[in-house]
């Protein structure tokens, strides 16, 4: 599985409305020997990206608020949803 670093979410409001943009951003970077399947085999890996909640509710659970367009990705590098 690759690592996913430095990991960054912006929230800016949209003036004169209730609406804000959410711009979300990772690195991803594969190890070697998934660089060298990707490529003699052709795979293909999906980057999710989801925005939660953090619930100070009853049950203490996380709420998901929505989830952005999947990216389908082969190679290492910055993916901004």
């Amino acid at each position: 599985m690759p690592a996913l670093t430095n990991p960054k979410l912006k929230i800016e409001t949209i003036s004169g409305s209730n609406n804000a943009k959410v711009t979300a951003q990772v690195t991803v970077n594969f190890h070697p020997q998934e660089e060298t399947n990707i490529k003699i085999l052709g795979l293909k890996c999906r980057l999710r990206c989801r925005v939660w909640a953090e619930d100070g509710g009853f049950n203490g659970d996380d709420d998901p608020l929505f989830n952005m367009t999947t990216k389908t990705i082969t190679k290492d590098g910055t993916y901004t949803f």
